[in-house]
């Protein structure tokens, strides 16, 4: 014998989809920002590199003149 499910069992089961694609939206959108955080982290990160030998120079320059 098959049961039937439950008026509010059926309404909890659609619910509970609903509120999973709206995370799945949420988690993507914050994966993005995750990742455009990344791109900008290591931009930074190239120009902290660069910036270090003209610190060295500008030490030898002071130190040798």
């Amino acid at each position: 014998m098959k049961k039937k499910a439950k008026p509010e069992v059926i309404i909890n089961d659609d619910r509970l989809s609903a509120h999973e694609k709206e995370c799945a939206i949420r988690y993507a959108n914050i994966q993005q920002r995750l990742d455009e955080g990344s791109a900008r982290f290591e931009r930074l990160e190239k120009m902290m590199w660069a910036v270090y030998p003209f610190i060295l120079a500008c030490l030898a320059v002071a130190k040798y003149t």
